[in-house]
């Protein structure tokens, strides 16, 4: 499986596994150290001039696809050995071929400026190609476009593109605004429902107004996420598959540079990726069914076309099978991917043991939480305090750690995302059972950059609940 519409082959269910339970990046690989590690011949052939013979130029570059998938694979430079074994110190390979480090010089530098600007002008390029064939919105393009030409302005150092595109996407300004006032309207939808003079404003219309709020700022905040999540697949693509990042495997020495920099780049976009997927699987499926509904539609135009040109159907016929596939791709040109974010009764009612309660149990369930909102990296509970309730995730992403009692070893880490559940076994049971493993709840960022919002039922709460299951309260039953 490829991403559809010619992006690069997916990764294995091993290797997305693997990215997912310890979010490594795929498709762009860290060897930060590998950055002027090159291929050079330890003599110039005779009467050469210094230029590279043409089993030479072959074994560079095949030493320049090993470093590419040495970089791809995270391997580090003090991992990759001289090929060939090679005797002592400064000693050659049987090849001919010794790896070293590019000293910076004032030619070097001028040559890393032009390459960088040759990237990012061809990516721009790339990007456009993309949006007409109605793979990236307009607003992806703009991002895009507004940050290579603003990377374009520092040639001088290493090609920083993905921190410019994050900032871009993130909630800033007015989607900063929009995003807490969305947090605060649902706060008070979800306490005010049942203050005593609650029904009176219900009567008025007041609640209705409020819902219609919250649902016009939620629709505007998804289609900020998704094009976020666009833009990442595109970035991830270019500097991984495009024609651009293929071109620095046979640019030398200083090819190699501008390539480690864009395997950083697009490790960066890979983790956005990966936590976007954990944090919403459906929004990443609508983009991917998007593509794909884009790239059919395109074949069959074009196999039209190639029945036009081979004369089995005439003009006319022509134009009567492109008009309503036209019709579609510029349909879905303008609307793009749809997704929007499940509301709060949405994510509840979808949790496991909610399904298939009655409405008055549910209706007092959803009273008696509340949503709390977290800063990134702020512990959310810990088993070794003793239960604090159950929370269920609403917006954003949660790390679970699971550590041993005397805290010794690495943690086991894992991630839950919209709609996951966290404290409901030690809730339940009253607390934590000796000689198990510790939970610990950390905030992970959303696709807005802010911390996660989570719909909290407190331990007080989930006692009364079984006191009154107990005693066989028709709301609870």
């Amino acid at each position: 499986g490829r991403l559809a519409g010619g992006g690069p082959a997916a990764p294995t269910s091993e290797a997305v596994s693997a990215a997912i339970a310890g979010k490594q990046g795929l498709g762009g690989g860290s060897g930060g150290d590998v950055a002027g590690w090159v291929s050079k011949p330890a003599a110039a052939p005779e009467g050469g001039g210094g230029q590279l013979s043409s089993l030479g130029r072959t074994q560079g570059l095949a030493m320049g696809a090993a470093l590419k998938a040495a970089l791809a694979a995270g391997v580090k430079a003090d991992d990759i050995q001289e090929e060939g074994g090679g005797g002592g110190d400064g000693s050659s390979s049987d090849s001919g071929y010794r790896a070293f480090a590019v000293a910076p010089t004032d030619d070097n530098d001028a040559v890393l400026q032009e390459y960088r600007m040759r990237i990012l002008s061809g990516l721009k390029r790339y990007y456009h190609m993309k949006h007409e064939e109605g793979l990236l919105s307009s607003k992806g393009l703009r991002i895009l476009d507004f940050c290579c030409a603003h990377a374009e302005e520092d040639t001088d150092s290493p090609i920083e593109l993905w921190p410019l595109i994050q900032a871009e996407i993130s909630a800033r300004g007015w989607t900063g605004l929009l995003a807490g006032l969305l947090f605060a309207l649902r706060q008070r939808l979800v306490l005010l429902q049942h203050a005593r003079w609650w029904r009176a404003m219900q009567l008025v219309g007041v609640e209705r107004l409020m819902k219609w709020l919250a649902a016009m700022i939620a629709r505007h905040l998804s289609r900020v996420m998704m094009v976020g999540m666009e833009v990442a697949l595109e970035v991830w693509q270019s500097l991984t598959e495009s024609p651009m990042a293929q071109w620095l495997e046979y640019a030398g020495d200083n090819g190699l540079i501008v390539m480690n920099e864009l395997s950083q780049q697009a490790e960066l976009a890979w983790r956005y990726i990966v936590d976007r997927e954990i944090e919403a699987p459906d929004q990443f499926q609508a983009i991917q069914s998007h593509r794909a509904a884009m790239a059919v539609l395109r074949q069959q135009a074009g196999f039209v076309q190639q029945l036009f040109e081979a004369g089995m159907v005439d003009e006319h016929e022509a134009e009567g099978l492109t008009g309503p596939i036209e019709h579609r791709i510029w349909s879905l040109e303008v609307k793009g991917p749809r997704w929007t974010h499940p509301s709060l009764g949405q994510v509840l009612s979808n949790v496991p043991f909610l399904e298939g309660v009655s409405p008055e149990a549910f209706a007092w369930f959803r009273s008696a939480g509340r949503l709390v909102r977290y800063q990134r990296d702020e512990i959310i509970a810990t088993d070794a305090h003793g239960p604090d309730g159950l929370f269920v995730v609403v917006h954003g992403m949660v790390r679970i750690e699971l550590v041993t009692e005397d805290r010794k070893g690495e943690p086991e880490i894992f991630y839950i995302g919209i709609g996951g559940v966290g404290g409901l076994t030690s809730s339940v049971l009253g607390g934590h059972i000796p000689g198990t493993l510790i939970r610990e709840a950390y905030a992970e960022g959303n696709a807005l950059g802010k911390g996660p919002v989570l719909f909290h039922i407190s331990q007080a709460s989930i006692e009364k609940m079984h006191r009154g299951a107990r005693t066989g309260a028709p709301h609870l039953a």
